[in-house]
């Protein structure tokens, strides 16, 4: 996986490279909903994180999209990190809590076949 113009959020990746999130959180549990592909899911209140495989399809680009909903302090804060199996520089990004409880951040890959 490499980042696009050193971008956080604007990777690319190979066709069967398997990309691992890691989310932690400060504070309560991780509450997380996850939107890959069109298909939705949520962590619940456990330890998140995922793996899942960029595949070429009829479309040659993925999106990753985080929810996040802060349940304690307005200081706590989600760390999230992305690494794919063929390696490069993992992908990171800090949510912190602001006026609302809920956040949400993506992250888009181009699939190179």
């Amino acid at each position: 996986m490499q980042k696009i113009n050193g971008n956080d959020h604007d990777l690319e990746g190979k066709d069967g490279e398997v990309i691992t999130v890691t989310v932690d959180s400060t504070g309560d549990p991780p509450l997380i909903n996850w939107d890959l592909r069109g298909t939705t899911w949520n962590s619940g209140p456990t330890p998140a994180g995922g793996e899942f495989t960029l595949r070429t399809g009829t479309t040659h680009s993925v999106n990753l999209g985080l929810l996040f909903t802060f349940q304690g302090p307005a200081s706590d804060t989600y760390h999230v990190e992305l690494s794919g199996s063929l390696g490069g520089p993992p992908a990171t990004s800090e949510v912190k809590r602001q006026t609302a409880p809920v956040r949400s951040i993506g992250f888009d890959f181009d699939v190179i076949p």
